[in-house]
């Protein structure tokens, strides 16, 4: 799991949230509310959609907060998730990133396909075993 993740403040307008994933040479984060919870994902589909589908003109893309054009719908997990079960996850709807929350749904990190891989290459995560325990986040990153 990768901690410290880059997020947005859903309170950055749209345009802001743009150049901030510009800026970072990135084409999507997590964005959270006033409370630190994680409500959506902003991306550069997003930023499309927002000017060529829906026609926003740069007055609204400044005015506007990002939580207005974002992905709300959020594939999370918690730190105690067995990690078989998050690679079970991502195999079946194809995410190649999934974000870990706490209790509250404060982000606590992202597992990314990378990260599995660095755990099998590392020898701490074999999948084809059936007699070894599979381990939960919190158990190898703790």
């Amino acid at each position: 799991m990768t901690r410290g993740v880059f997020t947005l403040p859903g309170s950055l307008s749209i345009r802001e949230a743009a150049w901030a994933l510009m800026h970072r040479g990135i084409g999507a984060a997590p964005v959270h509310d006033d409370d630190d919870r994680l409500v959506g994902v902003f991306s550069n589909i997003d930023l499309l959609e927002a000017e060529l589908v829906r026609g926003l003109d740069d007055a609204e893309l400044e005015a506007r907060p990002v939580t207005e054009v974002m992905t709300p719908a959020v594939v999370a997990v918690g730190r105690d998730e067995p990690v078989d079960q998050i690679i079970e996850l991502m195999a079946e709807h194809g995410y190649r990133r999934v974000f870990v929350v706490d209790d509250d749904g404060r982000m606590l990190g992202v597992v990314a396909t990378m990260d599995i891989m660095r755990l099998i290459a590392d020898g701490r995560l074999r999948l084809l075993d059936s007699d070894v325990a599979r381990p939960s986040l919190h158990e190898i990153n703790g």
